[in-house]
C-alpha cells in the first residue's frame, strides 16, 4: 500500500509558501522522552506515543492564527493531540500556551505565533528521527450510523461514497433550535443542495442517541444521519451547534466552516470551496 504521507525535509518550513491553504501536519515522534516544546527556552524533546496535528482552520495558509473572541472558532488555527496507545485525544483553538493532560501527565506547549516557523525547524532539526509529514486528508475518524449504532463507517469513507464533488460534516443537536431549522431546510432543498454538487451528512454526538433517532423519525428527516463522540467530534474543532467543515468527494480538508447552518453553505459554497 502507497504511503499516503508526503516526506518533505524540514528547512522547507522556512518558506511559507510550503504551508499552503487547508493543507494539515503531523508530527510523528520516536523518542521516548516526554514532549515539553517550550520556545522560551528552546527545549525540545519527543514522546512517541503522541501525534499532534496543526489544522489551518480558517484556511488562509497559515498555522499560526490566535482568535479568543467567543463564537468565532472559524478565524483562528486548531491544534489536536492524540495518544496513540489509548487514542485519548485533545483539541482546542490555537493559543499561545496550551497545557495538555494525558494518563497523569502534563503537557505545556507554549508557542509564540511570530516564531512558528522556528518552532517548526527546531522540533525537527532537534532530533533527527522526528518525521515531518504534509498531508490534507481527514483523519480516519470513526462514526456509526445514527438508527443501527453497530453499523459504522469512518469520514474518508462517506466522502469517498458521496455522489458529489464536495462534502459538508454538518453536526447538530435536536436541542438546538438552529439546527432543527436547518433539518427542516435540509429536507425543502434536498434537490437544489444536490445540484448544487453537495452532500450533507448529519452527526449527532452520542450523548443522547434515542431524542435524536426520535426526531429524526418524528419529522420524517430525509438524509444521512451518524453519530459520534464528543471527543470525535472535537478533532474537527468543533465544540457547539450548529458546526461543521467542508471536504471533497476524495476526503481532502477544505476547511472549517465554523457556526455556518446547511443554508449558509448553500448560499456560500463558490466562495468557501476556492
Amino acid at each position: 500500500m502507497k504511503n499516503p504521507y508526503c516526506l518533505i525535509p524540514a528547512f522547507f518550513f522556512m518558506f511559507n509558501q510550503i504551508l499552503t491553504a487547508q493543507e494539515v501536519i503531523f508530527f510523528n515522534y520516536e523518542h521516548e522522552e516526554p514532549f515539553y516544546p517550550q520556545l522560551e527556552s528552546q527545549r525540545i524533546s519527543y514522546d512517541t506515543n503522541l501525534v499532534i496535528r496543526l489544522m489551518d482552520g480558517n484556511g488562509n495558509g497559515s498555522f499560526s492564527d490566535v482568535h479568543n473572541v467567543p463564537n468565532q472558532d472559524s478565524c483562528c488555527d486548531y491544534i489536536n493531540i492524540q495518544n496513540k496507545n489509548n487514542s485519548q485525544q485533545h483539541g482546542v483553538n490555537f493559543t499561545p500556551e496550551l497545557i495538555f493532560e494525558n494518563d497523569g501527565s502534563k503537557y505545556s506547549f507554549v508557542f509564540n505565533p511570530l516564531l512558528q516557523t522556528g518552532f517548526l525547524k527546531k522540533l525537527t532539526s532537534n532530533n533527527s528521527k522526528a518525521s515531518l509529514s504534509l498531508f490534507n486528508k481527514v483523519p480516519p475518524v470513526e462514526i456509526r450510523e445514527l438508527k443501527n449504532s453497530s453499523s459504522w463507517t469512518t469520514i474518508p469513507q462517506l466522502a469517498l461514497a458521496a455522489s458529489t464533488k464536495y462534502v459538508f460534516f454538518s453536526f447538530w443537536s435536536p436541542f438546538c433550535p438552529p439546527c432543527v431549522e436547518d433539518l427542516a431546510f435540509y429536507d425543502e432543498y434536498i434537490n437544489e443542495i444536490t445540484k448544487a454538487n453537495l452532500t450533507v451528512i448529519h452527526i449527532s454526538t452520542n450523548e443522547y442517541p434515542a431524542d435524536c433517532r426520535e426526531h429524526v423519525q418524528k419529522n420524517n428527516h430525509k438524509g444521512l444521519f451518524y453519530t459520534c463522540s464528543r471527543k470525535e467530534m472535537e478533532t474537527f474543532n468543533c465544540s457547539g451547534y450548529p458546526s461543521g467543515f467542508l471536504t471533497d468527494n476524495q476526503g481532502k480538508y477544505i476547511r472549517h466552516v465554523g457556526w455556518m447552518t446547511i443554508s449558509d453553505i448553500l448560499n456560500k459554497l463558490p466562495t468557501l470551496k476556492s
